[in-house]
């Protein structure tokens, strides 16, 4: 009986350790899906479909946040077309010194969730905003960044 008792245990131990070792090896391949390739000129076009997913871009940093560099922009060819950054809860502030440099970006593509300053309903010209179609996604059109996950710098 002790016999029996022992092979079953050591049965469960060893059940244990399997499926927490599959779970492990789940994790890990799950963490290493490949972020899909993403180009800073298509990304505002991109990004709808895109929220949630992993991406990987390519730019210039045009501008990092000077208070605590809590954000960073980048560009392509096009300085009207730039892309904000924000750093993940891992990843430290971005320096200042990054400005300038070619670098590569992966992370996951989030909508910006700003408050709309709220008025008293008034246009410029004192008439009251009527909520109609011609201002239909005028004053309220989603944003979207990229949270870092990792960045390199390729070029300085």
């Amino acid at each position: 009986m002790k016999r029996i008792k022992k092979v079953l245990l050591s049965a469960l131990v060893l059940l244990l350790f399997t499926s927490q070792s599959i779970d492990a090896q789940k994790i890990k391949s799950k963490s290493k899906v490949k972020p899909v390739l993403i180009e800073v000129n298509d990304f505002h076009a991109k990004a709808p479909e895109l929220v949630g997913q992993a991406v990987e871009i390519k730019g210039m940093v045009a501008h990092v946040c000077k208070h605590g560099g809590e954000k960073m922009f980048i560009m392509s060819g096009n300085p009207d077309i730039q892309v904000k950054i924000v750093p993940a809860e891992n990843v430290a502030a971005f320096p200042p010194e990054l400005e300038g440099s070619t670098i590569e970006v992966k992370g996951i593509v989030e909508v910006i969730e700003e408050d709309m300053p709220k008025g008293d309903g008034e246009h410029k010209n004192g008439k009251e905003h009527e909520d109609d179609e011609e201002h239909e996604g005028m004053y309220h059109k989603k944003q979207y960044s990229i949270l870092c996950q990792e960045y390199q710098v390729i070029e300085k």
